[in-house]
């Protein structure tokens, strides 16, 4: 996907992928490793604009971000103004 900007070789994304860290990640991604690769990307662009997870905003298609070839931060600027508490901060 053009969004993958990951500078990881082959064996360090799979290395990432058995962490336990990663296992989060898979098990929202219902195990796809591609998806749960972009919900770690989407994390660490929120958790680093406001201090917060994706996991602890309103919920979002995530998952039609992904397949819809959204960058990380885009999705997580449109999750961000949807969310009723954060919302405002991002119009």
């Amino acid at each position: 996907m053009t969004w993958q900007l990951i500078r990881l070789d082959g064996s360090q994304t799979d290395a990432w992928l058995l962490s336990p860290e990663a296992q989060k990640y898979l098990g929202y991604a219902g195990g796809d490793e591609g998806f749960a690769i972009y919900l770690k990307c989407c994390d660490a662009r929120c958790i680093k604009a406001t201090g917060i997870s994706i996991f602890d905003i309103a919920d979002y298609m995530w998952r039609d971000c992904y397949e819809g070839d959204v960058p990380p931060a885009e999705a997580v600027l449109e999750a961000l103004k949807g969310d009723d508490m954060l919302g405002g901060m991002f119009e």
